[in-house]
């Protein structure tokens, strides 16, 4: 009995200590999410095309600062970012990589640099939007297509990194 309380005791001054999970230093309560319904009162700056199957994002809304967007998609919600590097081009990814997606905890700005908030590799954002080929972290690849005012991705390609948010 008092190996019991012992070892109960020993538990629960283990979690108070070490806590039950981490805070994840990216705060993107606030990223706006793909209005998928025309009718939507939903604060968000994309739009999905019924007729295309494309979530657009206004070019006018870029900047060097990154923008965070989610996607509500079948299986989870998708969460990806757009940024333009230091000489205006646009780059696209998702908000995860093939290694650290399981923890969830996705990217952040550190000036021209793109940071896994999990193991802590950093990425040139002129280097953003090319094909993963050998895993590891890297920001998921996310095609887009340029128009004169906006970039547009295939609900299809959102929905291929659907796994990263299950």
């Amino acid at each position: 009995m008092l190996r019991l309380a012992s070892l109960s005791f020993l538990v629960i001054g283990l979690t108070l200590i070490v806590g039950c999970g981490e805070e994840d230093p990216k705060d993107d309560t606030d990223a706006p999410e793909a209005d998928t319904d025309t009718d939507s009162d939903a604060d968000t700056d994309t739009d999905t095309d019924a007729d295309t199957d494309t979530v657009s994002v206004p070019k006018s809304d870029l900047s060097t600062t990154v923008t965070f967007y989610e996607y509500q998609g079948v299986a989870a919600t998708i969460a990806y970012f757009a940024v333009l590097d230091g000489a205006g081009e646009p780059h696209v990814a998702f908000d995860a990589c093939d290694s650290c997606y399981p923890a969830g905890k996705g990217y952040s700005q550190d000036g021209d640099l793109m940071v896994c908030n999990n193991c802590g590799n950093s990425y040139g954002i002129e280097d953003l939007g090319t094909a993963n080929t050998s895993g590891g972290c890297w920001p998921g690849y996310l095609p887009f297509t340029e128009t004169d005012t906006d970039l547009l991705i295939l609900v299809s390609d959102l929905e291929s990194g659907s796994y990263y948010f299950e």
